[in-house]
């Protein structure tokens, strides 16, 4: 049995856990079992999940809470559990643990980008580098989700040295695909007519997802025809706040909040299209589920090319007039035919089937080289 520690922030419904989960449940879980530190006081969508699929969950406090908690309790951790590899998905503070599993000798240590973010500023661009490096010195394996996330992590000089391994946010490619009996189905819960247009959104009220773009992106949308609605799947620290925005501009009628969901790949199903005008991104998962389901997806400009490989998606600037994207919407709508859909052939050829993905992640678990 090879046992491996996921260092995450928490196990919700976010990208990273849901590709962690993608994973586990078509793992060979006889050879491979995963426990999970968690910095997070909040019970997690996911946690139960994972517990009946064996694995032990560590709930620590975040650093902001307690720098020197974290430590510790990182530490004992580390050091009590005998593990064969560690997989941090943090942010530039992987440092930590990974420093930790080098000091008590665990083999395999992998530190794994999931955002392509730039650094602002002459003190940005410093603390990246510092940050990188540390991680580098620590780390024996460098993962990412996709190119440009690989870059934003570990430099371009060490992408092209061939020392980081794409890991791609692969599916259950059956469950995305098209199904007009679920799309009535979930059309009927949330009380949305045929003729009706469903704009879909899927993320964490968090800066970083922008919810305030789209509550005014959709509200022109609303304008320019009263038969749309939008819905919104997720929670996070900003949920109340949008809340609050969307009653006071008189759309709660329209605007459907689903809080965090284990059946994102049913609810696509009833999607016309889905926005995401995230200000940041690595490789979003949901891009992959979506095109998958042969949804059109209508993203900002941040958003990296290399999720598009269906065609199906179209790049926007956050800084173009919102009539631009409201524009652009009904131009994808128009010619958005999910019945004949075959975008689940492009999503498997490009390396998203996670019957076939999951072998590279197993082997990365078995081999320290």
């Amino acid at each position: 049995m090879i046992r491996v520690l996921q260092v995450v922030t928490a196990l919700d419904g976010g990208g990273v856990e849901r590709m962690l989960f993608n994973y586990y449940r078509v793992m060979n879980r006889n050879q491979i079992q995963f426990d999970f530190i968690v910095h997070s006081e909040e019970k997690g969508l996911l946690e139960d999940h994972f517990i009946q699929m064996n694995s032990t969950i560590f709930r620590i406090p975040t650093r902001q809470q307690s720098l020197i908690k974290n430590f510790a309790l990182t530490k004992r951790i580390i050091k009590r559990g005998n593990y064969d590899a560690i997989h941090v998905h943090l942010d530039m503070m992987s440092i930590i643990p990974l420093f930790l599993a080098m000091i008590f000798g665990i083999k395999i240590r992998i530190a794994h980008s999931h955002m392509a973010t730039k650094p602002k500023g002459l003190l940005g661009r410093f603390k990246n580098k510092v940050f990188s490096f540390l991680i580098k010195a620590f780390a024996n394996k460098l993962f990412a989700c996709g190119i440009d996330a690989g870059i934003s992590r570990y430099g371009l000089t060490t992408i092209k040295s061939n020392k980081v391994k794409v890991i791609n946010n692969a599916i259950q490619i059956s469950d995305y695909k098209f199904d007009e009996s679920i799309r009535q189905v979930i059309r009927d819960e949330y009380q949305i007519e045929n003729n009706e247009i469903l704009i879909g959104h899927v993320g964490r009220f968090t800066q970083q997802k922008n919810h305030e773009f789209i509550i005014n992106l959709f509200k022109k949308i609303y304008e320019t025809n009263k038969r749309t609605k939008l819905m919104l799947v997720g929670n996070g620290e900003l949920e109340d706040e949008i809340k609050l925005k969307v009653e006071k501009m008189g759309l709660g009628n329209n605007i459907i909040f689903c809080g965090i969901r284990d059946d994102v790949n049913k609810l696509m199903q009833a999607m016309d299209i889905l926005i995401l005008p995230s200000k940041y991104e690595g490789l979003p998962v949901v891009l992959v589920e979506a095109q998958c389901s042969g949804l059109s997806c209508l993203v900002s400009d941040t958003i990296t090319k290399e999720v598009n490989v269906t065609g199906r998606i179209k790049y926007l600037s956050l800084n173009s007039e919102i009539k631009d994207w409201v524009n652009t919407a009904f131009e994808m709508l128009k010619t958005n035919n999910r019945l004949n859909n075959k975008s689940y052939v492009d999503i498997k050829n490009a390396g998203y089937d996670i019957e076939i993905e999951k072998i590279h992640l197993e082997n990365s678990y078995k081999f320290s080289n």
